[in-house]
């Protein structure tokens, strides 16, 4: 009983509860409205989503990623989480103005009405990011997963009820979305205790965020755009309902994402312990444990291609059958993906950090050159082409470094 009581306080066990109650809502949140807005509503949710995501990238950069370096040698945690806090309000104006300012270069009316709900949904989005990754940062799991429970919770309440009582439309579910992350707001500042903060204390973490947000800001710029780039300019080419069926796709290949975070979060410290004594070993690790987890990958993989319109009959409806050839496509992807995390890891245990830099932007400068022919070419399955070639390209310049760095993952 002792050991069972012990076990649900595990900051482990929290933290691996509470990502996959966030990730699961999310996949939940999407395939609700997947199958409830109509194609082109949806598409337009999944092009403001991800356009969200790249404000999120940037904040973590100038703020959430500091944070995390430079709390723990900091002289008052206090005050600078205050600072943080500030620096995080301050931001999301700034990026409030921007959404503003992209509103006005849209001429149809259609498009204009949803810049209230936008607005306010994606200060409640990136707000609330700020303060479950700040409670984790500070080791207060426990209120990390309070606000996810009072954010998650309240979401698919007000969802279901949207979703059975009414036609739902776009309008009312970004105001849906964005009223849920209200009581989790404002738990989180009762948090944070006031405190004054000198002008050579500002001047101090100003310093700090900025020397340091300054080179991860372009980074995650890089990052986000080899990742979304393809997603993003399908919507552009091929139309809204396009953009809405790739999200859906990705959305169901988003649960493997759990798995290969936690696949890279067990083997990446053991690895690193063991290149420290011997690099072979460390080597050989590596790829026994992706062997080894290729016995769960693998079966999910098959099913997924052999069952892909069965899958988005599940989690779409009938509207987006015709785009099964798509998660055929995504396997393919994600075989390129899963075969290329020793290869990340070996970077990461070698803390060479400007090869990952490099690598997205050889990944970037792809996208660029390419997806004018592969979205007129290839529609869809184009854009997936895309991305797994990026991922060639990554991988086979980061295997490359490694190779001259003595420490090969794949011959």
């Amino acid at each position: 009983m002792n050991k069972f009581q012990q076990l649900l306080r595990s900051e482990k066990l929290i933290v691996l509860f509470d990502q996959c109650l966030f990730s699961g809502t999310a996949f939940i949140t999407t395939m609700l409205l997947a199958r409830r807005l109509t194609p082109t509503e949806f598409g337009l949710f999944s092009g403001i989503t991800l356009s969200i995501y790249l404000l999120l990238s940037l904040s973590n950069a100038l703020i959430i990623q500091p944070l995390q370096v430079t709390l723990s040698k900091i002289d008052n945690r206090k005050k600078y989480l205050l600072f943080s806090l500030y620096f995080q309000l301050l931001v999301l104006i700034v990026f409030l103005l921007l959404i503003l300012l992209v509103f006005q270069f849209n001429l149809t009316a259609s498009f204009q009405q949803y810049l209230l709900p936008v607005s306010i949904f994606s200060f409640g989005f990136l707000f609330h990011d700020f303060f479950r990754k700040t409670f984790l940062a500070t080791g207060n799991c426990i209120n990390t997963l309070a606000i996810d429970l009072l954010t998650t919770g309240l979401q698919l309440v007000l969802l279901f009820t949207n979703y059975l009582s009414e036609e739902p439309n776009l309008y009312n579910t970004l105001f849906y979305l964005a009223i849920s992350y209200v009581p989790s707001i404002l738990y989180s500042i009762s948090k944070f205790e006031s405190s004054k903060i000198t002008s050579s204390e500002l001047l101090e973490y100003v310093n700090i965020n900025f020397k340091q947000g300054s080179w991860l800001t372009l980074v995650s710029i890089l990052q986000w755009s080899s990742s979304n780039f393809f997603t993003l300019v399908s919507g552009m080419y091929l139309g809204l309902e396009a953009l809405g069926a790739f999200r859906i796709v990705q959305s169901i290949f988003g649960i493997l994402n759990i798995f290969l975070q936690a696949f890279e979060n067990y083997a990446l410290p053991k690895a690193s312990q063991l290149y420290s004594l011997n690099t072979n070993d460390s080597k050989t690790y590596l790829k026994k444990i992706t062997y080894q987890g290729a016995i769960l990958f693998a079966p999910i993989l098959i099913c997924l291609f052999i069952f892909s319109k069965e899958m988005l009959l599940i989690f779409g409806g009938e509207k987006y059958i015709t785009y099964s050839y798509a998660v055929k496509l995504m396997t393919v992807l994600y075989v390129i993906i899963y075969l290329g995390y020793p290869i990340r890891m070996g970077i990461r245990i070698l803390v060479v950090n400007q090869t990952f830099f490099v690598g997205y932007l050889i990944s970037f400068i792809f996208s660029l050159l390419s997806f004018q022919f592969l979205l007129s070419n290839g529609q869809l399955a184009g854009a997936i082409i895309g991305l797994a070639l990026n991922q060639l390209l990554m991988l086979s310049y980061w295997q490359y470094n490694l190779k001259h760095k003595n420490f090969s993952i794949w011959k």
